[in-house]
């Protein structure tokens, strides 16, 4: 086999099969991160793909939770605690379905905006690896479920980002995030929902770069 190889797998989520796709590297790797997109946000967008390729070259295999939300008319008719079953029950089904792949050891799952509520669903689950970190990026920090998920797990080390421009930025659900020694909070001045600078094209690239820098340093630390 090649570094890796890009396939897909066999996702039987809350209604029908659950878009994906799978870096599964050629070598040997206890390592698995998973991906969970916004709402119009995707994993083809600078942030999750370089996220991925990063993620990538440091060992792991990568699976995009490719669940496009935003343009299913039955999920955007739904009331919040039916939308909020429908998320977890994808999110449990792509857990499930990856986990058998290989016997992993230490996981991340990564969540942009809506994925935050994908990536708090799986906390709840009881065969998470001991090492397994969560980063949220532009977290729904207006979401009591996630805030409450993260403070009855206090064991899994998390790093959040956002932005100060941005609509969901809660100085105080981050201040109480932080009580945790085990979280890491980047918080970007300026940042809008997409951690970018309106339209200063320069300021944004920067600010991806600083958060790829942080998530890399989180994921590989110890």
């Amino acid at each position: 086999m090649g570094r890796y190889s890009v396939n897909r797998i066999k996702i039987s989520g809350h209604n029908g099969d659950v878009q994906n796709t799978f870096y599964f590297q050629g070598g040997r790797t206890d390592k698995l991160a998973v991906v969970f997109p916004g709402l119009g946000y995707t994993c083809q967008m600078p942030l999750l793909y370089y996220s991925t390729l990063m993620l990538v070259d440091q060992g792991f295999d990568v699976l995009w939770v490719e669940t496009n939300y935003g343009m299913n008319k039955e999920y955007l008719a739904l009331n919040e605690e039916m939308k909020s079953e429908w998320i977890r029950k994808d999110a449990i089904a792509a857990w499930k379905s990856v986990m058998i792949k290989r016997n992993y050891k230490r996981v991340v799952f990564l969540g942009k905006s809506i994925g935050t509520v994908s990536l708090a669903a799986l906390l709840q689950e009881r065969s998470l690896p001991k090492d397994t970190r969560n980063v949220l990026l532009t977290p729904l920090l207006d979401n009591k479920r996630i805030i409450a998920t993260l403070q009855q797990n206090p064991t899994k080390k998390s790093i959040f980002v956002i932005g100060t421009a941005d609509a969901y930025y809660d100085p105080d659900a981050l201040k109480r995030m932080r009580e945790n020694a085990r979280n890491r909070v980047l918080v970007i001045k300026g940042a809008d929902h997409s951690l970018e600078i309106g339209e200063n094209v320069s300021a944004s690239i920067k600010v991806l770069e600083k958060t790829l820098k942080a998530i890399g340093e989180f994921v590989s630390g110890r």
